[in-house]
């Protein structure tokens, strides 16, 4: 009986230590929890970089899809727009959207509906992005779309335009000034690097700013001092000698005859002093 309960604990012994050993390739070796951890950790990618082209390239790509996707739904609500003028022009008698939105908003005014202000519904940051680039366009279209955008704007009056009217206004009437500048200048025959100085510049700020650029120059011109003209008391006058008091005994010795005889008076008294 003894034996038996021997024989029964060196099993149980023998399958406790079996169980804190693993088969690796059919032998059984110690299990190794330090092993195991490290076996499995995730293991990290490396990450990916970009050079500035695929990044550009990248962003151009981005930008094309979202110009594609824009002009679809555009091209979707114009359709819709345009259909929506021809019935109501139809049925109001009217040649134009403006002509049959007012018609109606005045119809509903005088039944006592109240008809909402339209308020273009995009943010700050959408119209004056949208209003650069229709005024980059026209720019790059050529001067003549210029004014002839600008005389069209100043037609409907600085009140009456929106906010993205009144953005573009600007950035074309500055650019016509600046255009119609330098071809004035060129007829004076003015380097363009002269008006583009920072004193020109400045000059101008202080001017009324109804005055042609030929008007400008001109009195920039004789404000500006010369280049040639010494300044009081600078170093390009000719310095005054002053008058001496005193002439010493060694300055004396080293005069001409022609300086002692100019000087005499002056000698004689400092002569006192040797």
């Amino acid at each position: 009986m003894e034996d038996n309960e021997e024989l029964v604990t060196e099993v149980t012994e023998n399958v406790d230590e079996l169980a804190t050993e693993e088969l690796v390739d059919g032998n059984t070796e110690p299990v190794n929890e330090e092993k195991v951890e490290e076996s499995t950790a995730p293991i990290s990618e490396p990450v990916k970089t970009y050079t500035d082209e695929e990044v550009n390239d990248i962003v151009k790509k981005k930008l094309f899809r979202q110009e594609q996707k824009l002009n679809k739904q555009f091209n979707k609500q114009l359709s819709s727009y345009k259909r929506a003028e021809e019935v109501l022009n139809a049925g109001l008698g009217t040649s134009n959207i403006e002509e049959a939105t007012d018609n109606l908003t005045n119809f509903y005014k005088e039944k006592g509906i109240s008809i909402p202000e339209y308020h273009e519904q995009r943010s700050e940051h959408e119209i004056e992005v949208l209003a650069n680039d229709e005024a980059k366009s026209i720019i790059e279209a050529g001067y003549e779309d210029i004014v002839e955008e600008v005389d069209r704007l100043a037609e409907i009056g600085i009140n009456n335009m929106s906010k993205r009217d009144k953005i573009i206004f600007q950035l074309l009437a500055d650019e016509r000034t600046k255009i119609e500048n330098e071809k004035e200048v060129e007829s004076l025959g003015i380097s363009k690097d002269e008006i583009n100085t920072k004193e020109f510049k400045d000059f101008s700020k202080k001017l009324n700013p109804s005055l042609s650029m030929k008007e400008k120059y001109e009195m920039y011109s004789q404000m500006k001092p010369r280049k040639d003209a010494n300044i009081m008391g600078s170093m390009n006058s000719t310095p005054i000698p002053e008058k001496k008091t005193f002439i010493s005994e060694k300055e004396y010795d080293k005069m001409t005859e022609q300086e002692i005889a100019e000087n005499m008076d002056l000698i004689r008294e400092s002569m006192y002093k040797w």
